[in-house]
């Protein structure tokens, strides 16, 4: 069976409660539970970029 997540990717300790940015996304495709293809987003925000309206991302 192929399955397909969809997981954030949160800045900061995980241990910590409180107002962690998402940073990216993480997509992972399996079958039978075999990873096949792992694909990282990472946001300009991560960069230290926090207004990034002018630049263009292409997925």
């Amino acid at each position: 069976m192929m399955t397909k997540t969809i997981e954030p990717i949160i800045s900061g300790c995980a241990n910590l409660v409180g107002n962690n940015p998402v940073i990216g996304t993480k997509v992972e495709y399996r079958l039978f539970g075999i990873l096949l293809y792992k694909k990282l987003f990472y946001n300009p925000s991560k960069y230290g970029l926090e207004c990034w309206d002018n630049y263009q991302i292409v997925i």
